[in-house]
């Protein structure tokens, strides 16, 4: 494949073949498809020993984003680009390597002497992106709109600041361990910020991107919770906006304008008048580009040294199966007898997958205003309508990224949240009422109970002796298997409960 391409295999290819394991994960589960059912465990059990906290005075003492009056005027981009030269010059992989390492130990675990010592050799490159993520822009100037070949676009200082998300882990690990939690806010302010200033360029390996460093810093106030005299976020982690990470954009963007920019003749098929010639030789050069892309592997490998040849042959082929389908398309469309019968074979197809095209890019637009819940409501039913299968040439289902997935990208996140301000009205009851757990949610009264954002209805809980139990089912199309939670509390002993800290 010579060029990177956002069907579901390349793009995981693409990705996992950057991240390391725990990074990759996040990317992979976001774009993972609905799978059959195996078992009703959920996949990730958190069992956490909370400290109870009342609610911080003022509500926002530790917000989660740079306030309005901390950021600047100016561009990010440029500062972002700084730092990673920095980080270049200081070894940036051995670096974000060595932070990585310490991220897969438990955080009171982590050698912290050592640490410590280590901290000192990234406060520069830690600095830029600090001030980075306080510009008020960020614009990366990538050459994006109108381009005929998105798929050249390499976004090479988007992966590379995936070790700045880490190196701000180590940071905010230490200050949470050494109880400063002021400045633990501020290095998750600047992850945070960094995940949407990541989310400007609109394409939806941007956003991708974005939502997984945004997830690394939700990961830190998962820790934050378990750490003796931490504040309660509840009002910190409702003031962030939703979503947090937007793909909306990027994915109208890709949906929009990819296969037009790509393929302009498709855009008019039916005014444009062609000769069969010219229709042929369009049909052959997109099925040329689509091979080059890989869209026909396994079946067709990179052994032939005559292209030209080989896309003749597929379109012949996929013309033979697909010509009838194209009529048919036609005549539901309301075309007459004679006017199909006078359109050549080339252009009748041309008009079935632009049609296809304009189908799907609705579906996507209309189906991303909708809430959460709601859109999966119908979980799966685009994904089973287009496949290579139903295309004639498989233009869509390769060039297009699959919107239901990429959606629950950002769902993902903003139901992680949701799940933090549970757990943090959880705290302030325990704050109020003698350190113990709640019977059921509606005891609590102190805060609003989050309602789950990806089924729209009240989190499943139970209290069973001094445990509670929070369930985080999988959505409907989805499976426990890989998006189901559970979440066990129990109140860490002789800790002091935190009283307006």
């Amino acid at each position: 494949m010579k060029s990177l391409c956002y069907g579901l295999l390349a793009l995981g290819l693409a990705l996992l073949g950057k991240l390391p394991a725990s990074e990759a994960q996040v990317v992979a589960l976001n774009l993972a498809a609905a799978q059959e059912p195996s078992s009703d465990e959920p996949r990730q059990i958190f069992r956490l020993q909370i400290e109870p906290a009342a609610a911080t005075g003022p509500a926002l003492k530790y917000p989660l984003l740079p306030p309005i009056f901390d950021q600047t005027i100016g561009n990010a981009a440029t500062l972002y680009y700084r730092a990673e030269l920095t980080l270049i010059q200081n070894g940036g992989d051995k670096l974000g390597k060595q932070a990585f390492d310490w991220l897969e130990m438990p955080i009171a675990e982590m050698p912290r002497a050592e640490v410590v010592a280590w901290l000192p050799g990234i406060a520069q490159i830690l600095e830029e992106v600090r001030t980075a993520a306080r510009r008020d822009h960020c614009d990366w100037d990538l050459p994006l709109k109108g381009n005929a070949d998105l798929f050249s676009v390499r976004l090479q200082e988007v992966q590379e600041m995936r070790n700045f998300a880490r190196l701000l882990s180590i940071q905010a690990r230490m200050q949470m361990l050494d109880g400063d939690f002021a400045a633990a806010s501020q290095s998750l302010q600047t992850g945070f910020a960094m995940a949407r200033h990541v989310n400007e360029v609109p394409l939806v390996i941007a956003g991708l991107v974005g939502t997984a460093k945004a997830a690394f810093m939700v990961q830190r106030i998962l820790e934050l919770v378990e750490q003796p005299g931490s504040p309660n976020l509840y009002w910190s982690l409702t003031a962030l906006p939703t979503p947090l990470v937007d793909l909306r954009p990027g994915l109208e963007f890709e949906v929009s304008s990819t296969v037009y920019t790509t393929f302009p003749f498709l855009r008019d098929p039916e005014k444009v008048e062609r000769t069969p010639e010219q229709w042929q030789a369009l049909l052959e050069a997109m099925v040329g580009k689509l091979i080059d892309w890989g869209a026909f592997a396994p079946a067709i490998g990179n052994e032939s040294k005559n292209q030209a040849t080989v896309a003749r042959t597929v379109l012949a082929g996929l013309a033979l199966k697909g010509y009838p389908r194209a009529r048919e398309h036609l005549e539901k469309k309301g075309f007459s007898a004679e006017r199909i019968a006078g359109m050549s074979v080339g252009q009748a197809i041309a008009i079935s997958v632009a049609d296809l095209h304009d189908e799907y890019r609705d579906e996507v637009l209309k189906r991303q205003q909708l809430s959460p819940w709601e859109t999966y409501q119908k979980a799966g039913e685009s994904a089973r309508r287009l496949s290579p299968a139903s295309e004639i040439i498989p233009v869509v289902s390769f060039l297009l990224p699959p919107f239901e997935n990429v959606l629950m990208a950002q769902y993902r996140l903003d139901a992680k949240i949701a799940e933090l301000r549970l757990i943090e009205a959880i705290r302030q009851y325990a704050a109020t009422h003698d350190r113990t757990l709640p019977k059921q949610l509606s005891d609590i009264t102190e805060v609003p109970v989050p309602t789950n954002p990806l089924t729209g209805r009240e989190y499943p809980y139970r209290l069973d002796g001094s445990t509670a139990f929070i369930e985080i089912p999988a959505p409907r199309g989805f499976t426990n298997r890989d998006y189901g939670k559970r979440y066990e509390l129990t109140i860490r002993p002789g800790t002091k409960t935190q009283t307006n800290p």
